[in-house]
């Protein structure tokens, strides 16, 4: 897993990419920038702004070098592998944009014949063996894979814990289009600590600043 980032790596047409005048070239960005984080692996920055940001203002460097590659952002559902599996390989001939239900399938070819084919797991990427004659009915490498691929609701631990203390919990639920016990579980599962009991009514009541109010 990478843990360090070094800018002379990248490509210098990614460095300097635009897609429209809004939105500063990545140069500019990592300029800007503080630091350059690693989440699962992933190098990302804060880019306020950016049309692929998260909800957090994280902004994956792999998923903007893919996008200004193409020549347009990513659009909903769209996600970016790595084809090489190598994180750390930033090169725009390494990163495909495609569908987590199509992620699979851009390998998982299955010729005749053959003891094995070697798939890619549709939720996590990774390479993973199988018999010919279970790989047509194979779509992950693992039972907990095939779990979270079948989950409405997967969200990053990260960005939930941050959208439990920015509203709500039935808010949040909306936003995801589930139910407050789903957020709920999926926090306890996450062991994320959410707001007491009271918290969003002192808030209104004027008791205690609201959460914008703290950052400023």
């Amino acid at each position: 897993m990478p843990t360090t980032f070094d800018i002379r790596t990248l490509d210098p047409e990614s460095l300097n990419a635009e897609i429209d005048i809004e939105v500063l070239p990545l140069a500019s960005a990592l300029a800007k920038a503080r630091s350059v984080g690693v989440e699962y692996g992933y190098f990302y920055i804060y880019w306020a702004g950016h049309p692929n940001a998260i909800k957090s203002g994280k902004v994956f460097l792999h998923r903007h070098i893919a996008a200004v590659t193409r020549g347009a952002w990513l659009r909903e559902g769209e996600i970016v592998v790595f084809q090489d599996g190598d994180k750390k390989n930033l090169s725009p001939k390494n990163l495909l944009i495609t569908s987590r239900g199509k992620r699979g399938k851009v390998k998982n070819y299955l010729p005749k014949g053959g003891d094995r084919q070697v798939l890619i797991c549709e939720y996590c990427g990774k390479e993973y063996t199988e018999s010919y004659s279970h790989a047509k009915r194979r779509k992950t490498c693992s039972p907990l894979c095939s779990q979270k691929l079948r989950r409405k609701f997967d969200p990053d631990p990260a960005e939930l814990e941050e959208l439990v203390w920015e509203m709500p919990t039935t808010k949040v639920a909306e936003l995801f289009g589930v139910s407050d016990k789903a957020v709920a579980k999926r926090c306890k599962l996450y062991a994320i600590e959410k707001p007491p009991r009271g918290y969003w009514a002192k808030i209104n009541a004027g008791y205690l600043p609201a959460p914008m109010e703290k950052d400023l």
